[in-house]
């Protein structure tokens, strides 16, 4: 297990990567989790003056360059937790930056893709689980899921929530 540090970008308070490694007998694929800087709710975040803009434009080229370097070096990952941002719109920049090296189309996977996101006020999700480099190729059709705090997604309202985000899921098959 170890820690990508530098998206806390040395300030008190901002988190940073989580990295641990799934072994098997084939394959290793590193897992990071992530909780990108909050606030900056826009498709183009370098588009805002906003701080916390600021501070989300400083976490995208880290963020990107570990992306890139897994591609590189054919080393399968998956990249889960809070971005913080709308990716699953082919507009947002972010999504744009992570899936384009060198001016060429990246496999990218995003498993929420297909799904709404579980707080009855934003329906589009901010959590997701991406898979590159052979990850993708992992994963379980339809298995991706939000778990939602209620029986039924409809019925659920801000006050069943425990925070103002759900767990998602997807399943992997070596």
């Amino acid at each position: 297990m170890g820690t990508f540090k530098e998206l806390a970008l040395d300030r008190e308070g901002l988190r940073y990567g989580l990295i641990a490694k799934i072994i098997d007998q084939k394959d290793t694929i590193e897992v990071m989790s992530v909780h990108l800087k909050s606030g900056c709710f826009v498709q183009d975040y370098s588009s805002s003056s906003r701080r916390a803009c600021e501070t989300f434009q400083k976490q995208v080229p880290l963020l990107d360059t570990w992306i890139e370097k897994k591609i590189k070096s054919d080393q399968p990952f998956v990249l889960l937790g809070d971005f913080n941002h709308r990716i699953t719109n082919p507009d947002n920049k972010l999504w744009q930056v992570m899936t384009e090296m060198e001016n060429k189309a990246v496999v990218i996977s995003n498993s929420m893709q297909d799904l709404k996101g579980c707080h009855p006020s934003y329906p589009e999700p901010i959590d997701h689980i991406l898979m590159g480099a052979g990850a993708e190729k992992l994963q379980i059709r339809g298995s991706e899921t939000v778990y939602y705090f209620s029986e039924k997604p409809e019925s659920m309202t801000e006050e069943d929530m425990l925070s103002d985000h759900c767990p998602i899921g997807v399943e992997l098959k070596f």
